[in-house]
């Protein structure tokens, strides 16, 4: 009798413990509209990094939207992308650190900082540069 009582004890004591890997992460302060300022480009073979900086002729921003779409406008304001996101926390494959990261069927997973009105996002990857945006 004491071990029926005991039993459900315990299968809650274990899963109350267990965290999940990839935990969704409500991030409202990501939603809005976003406009691309800079790549900062992987370093080239001889190691040298470059910058592709704004300008009329590449400039677009990104939305993302409260209901999980992300979209992506060019220079002229057409459509070029609209894919489903979330947030969730994971280890990266650059360092094994926990970072939040957009995550879509559609694209590789992108490591991101809000930092004041400014967006850094990253690939979680190893030949991957950085893009950096502000808020509109």
């Amino acid at each position: 009798m004491k071990t029926y009582l005991f039993l459900p004890l315990i299968i809650i004591f274990i899963f109350s413990s267990c965290k999940k890997d990839n935990e969704k992460v409500k991030n409202d302060s990501l939603i809005g509209t976003w406009e691309w300022v800079r790549s900062n480009l992987s370093p080239l073979a001889n190691g040298i990094p470059s910058t592709l900086q704004n300008s009329p002729a590449n400039a677009h921003r990104i939305v993302y939207t409260k209901e999980g779409r992300v979209m992506q406008y060019d220079k002229d304001n057409k459509l070029v992308f609209d894919y489903d996101y979330s947030i969730i926390q994971a280890k990266s494959v650059l360092d094994n650190n926990e970072y939040n990261m957009i995550v879509s069927s559609s694209f590789a997973n992108t490591i991101f900082t809000i930092r004041n009105d400014s967006l850094i996002q990253r690939k979680d990857s190893w030949d991957s540069g950085s893009d950096i945006f502000i808020r509109k």
